[in-house]
């Protein structure tokens, strides 16, 4: 079956609530306690995505495959310091999840590609993410992919220490 990349739309906020959740739980399980992955049900994280496709700046994309969506991938503005972000104008790869049944079908890669191709196109030569310190899939999966470990970044989150990615676009 083919997998279409394209902006999400308000009416994708139930279906990337449910395969954010989980990616949480397939994730976040061994490094999370569960109480904290527990904390935002299904309605909550739905209510999120209706207002963050209709309001929030930057742009969401979903991998949709024969009418369902199986990933998710939101862009925008950096919102690191200068000092890290470097010129103004650097974007961010705010969030990539793919549900996890379709992991490793290169719906990621598909849809970090778009997220390239877009913050290249709102005129972007470098981007920024965060990655949870012990998401070593996540890690690997982006380091592959030419983002670099920017040392002595890493933020405090209620799951753990975020650290920080840079790559040039």
């Amino acid at each position: 079956m083919a997998t279409i990349t394209r902006r999400a739309t308000v009416a994708d906020a139930r279906a990337i609530a449910a395969l954010q959740g989980r990616a949480f739980w397939r994730n976040y399980a061994d490094l999370v306690d569960a109480s904290l992955l527990g904390e935002a049900d299904e309605e909550t994280r739905a209510a999120e995505w209706v207002a963050r496709l209709s309001f929030a700046p930057g742009e969401t994309f979903v991998a949709d495959v024969a009418g369902a969506v199986r990933g998710v991938v939101t862009i925008g503005p950096s919102s690191e310091d200068a000092d890290v972000a470097g010129a103004f104008g650097t974007g961010e790869v705010a969030s990539l999840y793919v549900d996890p049944p379709a992991q490793g079908a290169g719906l990621g890669t598909a849809l970090a590609t778009e997220a390239d191709q877009a913050l290249r196109a709102a005129g972007h030569a470098a981007a920024t993410l965060r990655v949870l310190e012990g998401n070593e899939h996540a890690r690997t999966f982006y380091e592959r992919r030419g983002w670099t470990l920017v040392p002595g970044r890493g933020t405090p989150h209620p799951w753990g220490t975020h650290v920080l990615y840079r790559r040039e676009l």
